[in-house]
């Protein structure tokens, strides 16, 4: 290396070395004798909060909803919890720490001192229902005011996110759970949300902690109880030693799903060995000789060509069933029959041992399907389905709903529009039927049928789209619009395309997407109250605490946009500066007079909210 690079790299290092001694430098601070005594430092906080509860009639609705108490009132509690992501708490330990420090929210709250389990046993004495009660009092009584009212061309949007909580054995309603963001599975909840947004505004509605039912927890209690036996449960052999004890201590076993890797020979063959009834699941891939016959074929085509003459209806399980006879595939001879669904006709192929007779056949396939259907209906779409409804029953006047491709299921699009609905907008999924024009295809052999010029350029918020649209019949929906959107990467070469699905063929094209694009403001609810209102920050044993904490996050996301649409001047101002220098802002008090003195820069540059225009029946 020459002289010269040498010094160069030398200079390099000792500026690294200062610039790091610089940064981790402790600053000398020096003492001396206040000339006061030193107080908290009151903040705007306390009078801002007071306001958004009193002009929204909260003291009412909490009475509405049966939550009364003794002691520290509700009220309190409410108002405490709703700004700890605000005065910037980390946990409601932290939080009954840092509210001493604002003399004025003590102040209007009456408080003179503040204990953790306060707030612990007072959100743990409300239930789930009183809460949500609350919440539609809250929400009817926003719709009063014309600047936060929902209007009939907004919409509701429905999603799920997920809670990580890695030590949490004790918090209840965790789970194993798939994360999406990093692709790895965890422990965690996941929290189920609906939120209303128009063009101009958004806020949260209602939301539930998705539990897994009854038949489910057995299920995983089961695989859990083999897991601590030290069964490889990828491991066919080992399970069926298993299974062989369990029968040997006296247990009972009902009817073994079988599906994927696991139906095979050997393990078909172990099942039969110990008398343990089976049905196979199978895929579309697996390979079939019907009896009498010397062509092999496929699931996939068996289905497709099937057409039965006796089918077995059951009415409750909302299923027909019907036997294909006898075949021999992978697993040697089995019986195959097909189970149709019958609102939207989906088929599915099981298999059976060959000398299991059709009755037993049927009784096991319909004790599979009735666990099914008890997933479904405590499940997340089912859950999604109550949230929508309180809603409705809270006078959100919206009439359009729309979800991402995860809710695109025939049965939840039909359901939504019977709360009431006049479309549902959603991304469109591949494997279902699409009917256009009497010929059946799927999602991606559409685009064939829309041609480039066919596209109409359309501008939406400063960006450009192409769409067309094509009227087809979707199985177990009806009649829809498939509208077909071309985008314009902005930082890479290409497109992105994407299929927008309308349940009202009428709709215009440009504003099934401009629905559809309004589904982006939960997510940016969700970035925001995890990041600014400590949204999962909760750690109570307690289902009742969990739930209050996350409901007052969502509260206190209202509670900021409430404030930006009374004040225009705060408008274009980032949330940040809202909380810590609106919001936080340092006040004077006279508390013998009942008085509190804000800074000229903040009545003079921004003012206070338009409060008295914001008059709602029972509000002061």
């Amino acid at each position: 290396m020459m002289k010269q690079e040498r010094k160069k790299q030398a200079r390099k290092k000792k500026r690294e070395r200062r610039v790091k001694k610089e940064k981790y430098r402790r600053r000398m601070l020096r003492i001396r004798r206040a000339k006061t005594t030193p107080k908290p430092a009151p903040t705007g906080l306390g009078v801002f909060l007071q306001k958004f509860w009193d002009k929204l009639g909260l003291d009412q609705a909490l009475e509405t909803a049966g939550i009364v108490k003794d002691g520290l009132p509700f009220a309190n509690i409410f108002m405490v919890v709703l700004v700890m992501g605000i005065t910037g708490a980390t946990s409601l330990f932290n939080l009954i720490e840092v509210i001493p420090q604002d003399a004025a929210l003590m102040a209007m709250l009456g408080l003179k001192s503040l204990e953790e389990k306060q707030l612990y046993r007072g959100l743990s004495r409300i239930s789930i229902t009183q809460y949500q009660v609350w919440t539609s009092e809250l929400l009817k009584n926003l719709q009063k005011d014309p600047r936060l009212a929902s209007l009939f061309d907004g919409t509701m949007v429905a999603d799920t996110t997920q809670v990580v909580k890695k030590y949490s054995h004790k918090i209840p309603g965790v789970h194993m759970l798939f994360v999406h963001s990093d692709k790895v599975f965890a422990k965690g909840v996941e929290i189920i949300n609906t939120h209303y947004a128009d063009d101009s505004k958004d806020y949260p509605l209602f939301a539930a902690f998705y539990q897994p039912d009854e038949a489910v927890l057995t299920e995983r209690a089961a695989k859990k109880k083999q897991r601590q036996a030290g069964v490889d449960g990828r491991k066919p052999a080992q399970v069926l030693a298993y299974l062989k004890k369990q029968l040997d201590a006296g247990n009972k076993l009902q009817a073994i799903t079988v599906a994927g890797p696991h139906l095979c020979r050997h393990f078909i063959a172990g099942l039969n060995k110990l008398g343990v009834g089976w049905l196979g699941v199978s895929s579309n891939r697996r390979v079939y000789t019907l009896t009498g016959e010397t062509e092999a074929q496929n699931t996939k085509t068996l289905l497709k060509k099937s057409s039965p003459d006796n089918w077995l209806e059951d009415a409750d399980l909302g299923y027909r069933f019907a036997f294909l006879g006898q075949a021999t595939g992978a697993v040697g001879e089995v019986l195959l029959l097909i189970a149709e669904h019958m609102a939207d006709r989906t088929k599915t192929l099981y298999l059976v041992s060959a000398d299991t007779n059709e009755a037993e056949a049927i009784s096991r396939i319909s004790l599979v399907l009735s666990r099914e259907q008890a997933r479904q209906e405590t499940g997340i779409l089912t859950q999604t389905l109550k949230l929508l409804k309180l809603g409705r029953e809270a006078n959100i006047q919206a009439e359009n709903a729309t979800f991402d491709r995860w809710f695109f299921v025939p049965w939840f699009i039909k359901e939504v529009l019977s709360l009431g609905f006049k479309r549902v907008v959603i991304k469109a999924k591949a494997g279902f039927t699409y009917t256009y024009q009497g010929q059946a295809y799927d999602l991606p052999d559409l685009w064939d049928l829309a041609p480039k010029e066919a596209f109409k350029h359309r501008h939406h918020k400063g960006k450009s789209y192409w769409l067309t649209s094509l009227i087809v019949d979707l199985k177990g929906v009806g009649k829809v619009k498939l509208v077909f959107v071309r985008q314009s990467m902005r930082h890479r070469k290409g497109e992105l395309n994407s299929v927008l699905m309308c349940t009202d063929v009428d709709y215009p094209d440009k504003d099934v997407l401009r629905i559809y694009l309004l589904r982006w403001r939960i997510e940016v609810f969700y970035r925001a109250v995890k990041q600014n209102h400590r949204f999962g920050r909760f750690h109570a044993q307690n289902m009742e605490t969990n739930y209050g904490q996350t409901l007052l996050s969502g509260v206190a996301y209202l509670f900021e946009h409430v404030l930006k649409c009374l004040t225009p001047t705060l408008a274009e101002k980032p949330p940040r500066w809202i909380r810590n220098e609106y919001l936080r802002v340092t006040v004077a008090l006279d508390l013998d007079g009942d008085w509190i003195d804000f800074p000229d820069w903040l009545l003079d540059e921004y003012g206070l909210p338009d409060w008295d225009f914001f008059a709602l029946p029972g509000g002061t």
